[in-house]
């Protein structure tokens, strides 16, 4: 099966491929030649896509059997990659700040995280960690607990299922480097996710303050990662992790100075793209690489 979907105005695909492909052991997609190889989950369907640029639209093409049809895989390409969200609004902030990154970054999209229970144990994972660790230690989980599709010499993964983790031990995930305290955060979401006592449909209807607090009230979520899952996953556009030390860094680069923004003045800068802090951050985080 292969689906056709035109590109919107402010949507590059080298600028979100650099986004997706940065040099991280990603075990859930692959990224050879420009064209994205990656394992998804519809409506509890598995499949695996792959996804190239021709000319003005993107193709996906399946490399599975599925009972899923082409509309189905064209809406996940678009949630994925936030294609569906017309950005004018944002390019026409003009704020000073983000002005040169809007020019040098034109078309990046906010690549997501569509399923909300992945979102939720990559932020865990990645907590208090650098990233490259953090990617050691998804592989570690994802072969260990995820279903493995095997295509022209490349292993693709699935994350793995709530029920498949909630079953684990402190011990079994210790034995993949995972700290104690992360090992019983992951435990006790999945455990909260096979009872279907979190649904990311429900926390989309909430407003993000609302959201932001019963994603909270999990073990092992804080503001920043309810607010960094509420930009990845649900797509909360003034979602805004204020206390992120890669925005702050930006902030401080950008502006030539020599101390990092403090609360009051990250507030103050987040008034100034209300409705569009999620894409602020996007960029300024972006702005860190160096190429």
């Amino acid at each position: 099966m292969e689906v056709t979907i035109s590109k919107p105005a402010y949507f590059d695909y080298a600028q979100c491929l650099r986004y997706v492909d940065r040099g991280f052991d990603e075990c859930l997609y692959h990224v050879k030649d420009d064209i994205i190889t990656k394992t998804i989950s519809i409506n509890n369907e598995r499949a695996v896509i792959q996804i190239a640029e021709a000319g003005s639209t993107l193709n996906v093409k399946t490399l599975t059997d599925s009972t899923l049809d082409p509309d189905q895989f064209s809406l996940y390409v678009r949630s994925w990659f936030d294609m569906d969200r017309d950005l004018s609004g944002f390019y026409n902030l003009f704020d000073p700040l983000l002005t040169p990154l809007l020019r040098q970054y034109q078309g990046l999209r906010l690549v997501g995280i569509e399923n909300l229970y992945e979102a939720l144990c990559w932020s865990i994972i990645g907590q208090q960690i650098n990233l490259a660790f953090a990617f050691r230690l998804k592989r570690a989980m994802v072969e260990k607990y995820g279903m493995r599709f095997d295509h022209e010499g490349h292993s693709y993964y699935f994350f793995p299922s709530p029920e498949a983790l909630a079953s684990a031990t402190r011990e079994d995930l210790l034995e993949l480097q995972f700290s104690r305290q992360k090992a019983d955060y992951i435990i006790n979401l999945s455990q909260k996710f096979a009872e279907k006592l979190i649904s990311k449909e429900e926390l989309q209807q909430l407003s993000l303050a609302e959201a932001v607090q019963v994603l909270s009230e999990l073990k092992g979520i804080g503001p920043w990662t309810a607010n960094y899952v509420a930009m990845r996953c649900l797509k909360f556009m003034d979602a805004f992790p204020m206390g992120d030390a890669g925005l702050q860094n930006a902030i401080k680069y950008l502006q030539g100075r020599e101390d990092k923004p403090s609360m009051s003045e990250l507030a103050e800068l987040s008034e100034k793209w209300q409705g569009w802090q999620a894409y602020a951050t996007l960029f300024l985080w972006r702005s860190l690489s160096k190429d």
